[in-house]
Formats: C-alpha cells, sequence, structure tokens
C-alpha cells in the first residue's frame, strides 16, 4: 500500500507541472506578434512614400529561448532569411511570409505576413511619333485615346516601352492647360478637341495609391494644336483615257488576314488580301486602309500618316508588310478595315511563351554558348527585347549524362567529336497559383563530329494567331504536357 502511494503522489507531481507549464506557453503565445502584417517594398526604393527595398521582419514579445524561421510563399516576388526575416523586393506582386516560432520541436504559433512589391517606371510620355501628331494639328471634334506610356529599366540600363501591372505599378494622370481648346481624361488620357487655338498636355505619375505623385519621374508637356474641321470637296470624276492603265480599286476583294511579323517601337504586320489587286491598291494608296487599337476598352483609330510604310511581300502578291510606329504590346488588340471588311489580332508583348535551341559549331576541348530564341505566343522572335524577370524568369539547358560532353549554365563541351547528345533548353515564365513553376521546353539535336555542332532539329510551328506554338512542351509541377496549337 506505501509503495502504491509513493507512485501516486510522483505522478501527482508531474502531472501538477506538466499543467501548470500549458499555461505559460498558451499564455505567451498569445502575446507575440510580428513587427508587421502588412509590408510594403519598391523594387529600388521609392522617395514619394520612403519605401525601401528590404525590411527585416521580427517577432515581438518572444521568449528569448525559442527560435523563429522565416519562409516566403513566393521568391520570385520577395525572399526573406530563413533565420534573420531579412525581406528583400524580387519582382513585382504578392508574397506571404511565414514565421513560424518552436520551443524545441514543439511549434508554438505561426504568424503570418503580406508583402506587398511595387515598380516605378523608368519614363513617362507620350510616343513620339503622336506627340508629333498632336503638335501638328488635330480638328475641332476629334476624340482620341493617344497612346501613352511607361518606360521601365532592363538589367542592362537600357529602357522599353511596356505598361502593366506586372511591370511597373505606376499610373497615369493627365491634364489640359487650357479647356476651351481640348479637354483630357484625367485617368484615361482620352482628349477630344473643343476649339481652335494652342493648349498643353501634362501627362505625370503617381503610384500605387493613384494619389502621391511620383517624384523620381519627370512631367511631360506636349503642345495640343486644335485646328477646324475640315470642309469635305467634291472630287472630280476623271475623264477615262483609252491608254491609260487602270489604277487597281479598293472594289475586288476583301482583307483576309494579319498576323504579327516583327516586334519593336517600329512594329511589322503582314496583311493578306482576296487579290493581287487589293494588295495594290492599299501599296498605292495607304488611306484605304483603316487601322484601329483597342487597349482597356479604349479604341482609338491610327492616322494613316503614321503607318511608316506598305510594301510588297516576295512571292506573296496577295500581302503586304505593314510597318507602323506602335508595339504590339501584351492586352493590345489591332484591328485592320479594308472595302467593308476586318480582320485583327492581340498583341502579347515581350511575354516569352516558346524557346526553340540554335545551330552553331562547337570545337571539341572548347566551351561555347548554346545559342537559342525566344518567342512569344504570335510567333515573334523577342529574344533581345524580353527582359529577365519580368517577361521570363529563368532560362536553363541540359543533356543526357555522358563522359563525351557536358553543360555548364549556357555552354556546352565536348571531349571529343563523334559523339551524340541532346541540349534541352527550358524557360520558365511563371509560378502558378501553388508555387510551381510554368515552363516552355524543345530538345535540339547534337551531332558531333571532330568539329562538332548543334544542330537545330526544332521546328516552330505556328499555328492561329496568338495561340501557343504546337511543338511547345508547358510544364507545370513536373508534369510535361503537350499544348494545343
Amino acid at each position: 500500500m506505501k509503495k502504491f502511494s509513493k507512485h501516486f503522489a510522483l505522478l501527482l507531481a508531474l502531472a501538477l507541472v506538466f499543467t501548470s507549464i500549458i499555461p505559460t506557453v498558451n499564455a505567451e503565445a498569445a502575446t507575440m506578434s510580428l513587427s508587421k502584417t502588412t509590408i510594403r517594398l519598391y523594387l529600388g526604393s521609392d522617395t514619394t512614400t520612403n519605401l525601401k527595398s528590404t525590411y527585416t521582419l521580427s517577432v515581438k514579445n518572444k521568449n528569448s529561448a525559442y527560435k523563429v524561421t522565416y519562409k516566403s510563399s513566393k521568391t520570385s516576388v520577395a525572399t526573406v532569411g530563413a533565420s534573420t526575416g531579412k525581406i528583400t523586393a524580387k519582382g513585382v506582386g504578392t508574397a506571404t511570409i511565414t514565421a513560424t516560432v518552436k520551443n524545441g520541436t514543439t511549434t508554438v504559433k505561426t504568424l503570418k505576413a503580406t508583402v506587398k512589391v511595387y515598380r516605378h517606371a523608368a519614363e513617362i510620355g507620350v510616343r513620339s511619333a503622336l506627340a508629333k501628331v498632336l503638335k501638328n494639328g488635330i480638328e475641332v471634334g476629334t476624340v482620341k485615346s493617344y497612346h501613352v506610356g511607361f518606360r521601365r529599366a532592363t538589367a542592362n540600363g537600357a529602357v522599353i516601352w511596356g505598361t502593366g501591372a506586372t511591370k511597373v505599378t505606376d499610373k497615369l494622370r493627365f491634364k489640359s492647360s487650357d479647356t476651351s481648346v481640348f479637354t483630357v481624361g484625367s485617368t484615361t488620357g482620352k482628349i477630344t478637341a473643343k476649339g481652335e487655338g494652342t493648349a498643353v498636355l501634362t501627362v505625370y505619375a503617381v503610384d500605387y495609391t493613384g494619389k502621391n505623385k511620383v517624384q523620381s519621374l519627370s512631367e511631360k508637356v506636349y503642345p495640343v494644336v486644335v485646328v477646324a474641321k475640315k470642309t469635305a470637296t467634291a472630287t472630280p470624276t476623271p475623264t477615262p483615257v483609252a491608254t491609260a492603265t487602270p489604277t487597281p480599286t479598293a472594289a475586288a476583294g476583301k482583307i483576309v488576314s494579319a498576323t504579327q511579323e516583327g516586334l519593336s517601337d517600329l512594329s511589322v504586320v503582314k496583311l493578306t488580301f482576296a487579290t493581287e489587286d487589293d494588295a495594290k491598291a492599299v501599296i498605292a494608296d495607304k488611306s484605304l486602309l483603316k487601322v484601329e487599337r483597342t487597349k482597356d476598352n479604349v479604341t482609338s483609330t491610327i492616322q494613316s500618316n503614321l503607318y511608316a510604310s506598305i510594301t510588297a511581300v516576295n512571292g506573296d502578291a496577295k500581302s503586304v508588310y505593314l510597318k507602323l510606329y506602335e508595339n504590339a504590346e501584351e492586352g493590345t488588340k489591332f484591328t485592320y478595315s479594308y472595302n467593308g471588311s476586318s480582320t485583327s489580332f492581340k498583341g502579347v508583348g515581350n511575354k516569352v511563351a516558346g524557346i526553340a535551341v540554335g545551330t552553331t559549331t562547337v570545337t571539341a576541348g572548347e566551351m561555347k554558348d548554346i545559342p537559342y530564341t525566344l518567342y512569344n505566343a504570335n510567333g515573334v522572335d523577342v529574344t533581345k527585347v524580353a527582359v529577365a524577370g519580368v517577361d521570363y524568369q529563368t532560362i536553363t539547358f541540359s543533356a543526357a549524362d555522358s563522359v563525351n560532353y557536358y553543360i555548364s549554365g549556357n555552354q556546352i563541351y565536348f571531349t571529343k567529336g563523334g559523339v551524340n547528345a541532346v541540349v534541352t533548353a527550358k524557360v520558365v515564365v511563371g509560378y502558378d497559383s501553388m508555387g510551381n513553376e510554368i515552363a516552355y521546353t524543345s530538345a535540339g539535336p547534337i551531332a558531333a563530329t571532330e568539329t562538332t555542332s548543334i544542330a537545330s532539329g526544332f521546328t516552330y510551328a505556328i499555328g492561329a494567331v496568338g495561340a501557343v506554338p504546337s511543338t511547345q512542351t508547358y510544364s507545370a509541377s513536373g508534369v510535361s504536357l503537350p499544348v494545343d496549337s
């Protein structure tokens, strides 16, 4: 009986100690909190709101014996030091930082903070060609949404045009110096010519709140000349001349298709018509062709004097190349109308939707770069304009293990000739909601002799306009699937 009493007393004592610890731990957990639960950062910092590109997160009211580990839900937006809590902005977007507090192996509390990363434009303004139109004069009654935009910095310091939340988070604002000459939508940039005269259009930027003027971006001003509306005059009917060659007319046929051929400030589009006469007519008189640009549900007509050129296509008499002072940015729709018919395509900008291994010659015993080409969803080469971290994330190369060759970074090395290999190129373009990468891959065979060479072996097949090329492979969560064209 005495032995039983001793054991019972010991168990009772242990129970009392254990139950006294639990309330203490729970009480400590209840008072713990993060130094901030919403953190706003700027890539490159910001002088307008004094936001930085880094912030060190900490847990308040924590027992000094407890250990905290930090983890980011999206490292493409923000990274965090696992033990330090230092958050660094990496890309525009939102990420969640999770702080786990442990006492030994026991989790005491889990805390979460939201990180929002913003980015300023490098420059704002109206395209030079369109600024020229405003300066040369628009007619009374004209209603236009002139193309304005941001420039954003690239890794090498250059600036290229681009808009959208994935690139910059600033917003544009507009003012007219004299509303009797023209009015302008303060947020839309939509200009309405009211009366003859000259006034000034001012363009400036505000930050993500839509309220604070961005101090690092200078205002831009453009003269706007409004002239009287022209009175239509009758065109006399020409007298037929028996020996004259008839000028092709627009009545012969229709416009059939429009495909994007190039991407730059001077974009190139291939227009195909029903007959050769239609193509000749448009080359002879570019005013027969009407081009409209739709962005953010606002449609404006691109005046024919802004067409850089319309030229014939060698080997295709029914088609022409149209060059415009317009960039086919993502989300922009271009509509081409001719003789009562129309066709259109949507721009996809520099966003990468395909990769192909190129062709080169490699000498055994030497390292050499593996050439590649990046394409957007319209099949246009965007290798020179796509920006890492914006239009795609990473590019990697791989090949099967072999003692005869190996790949290091973006280079390949052969120990000898007379061997074969296949190089696989992979471009990661983003991440899904679960944080898994979204990528496109392609493989190019290498036929090696004493002078080894990388042969393309990759056909980039363009399907319907706006479709991802059918020969690409899309992967997410480690699963590869063919992409329909």
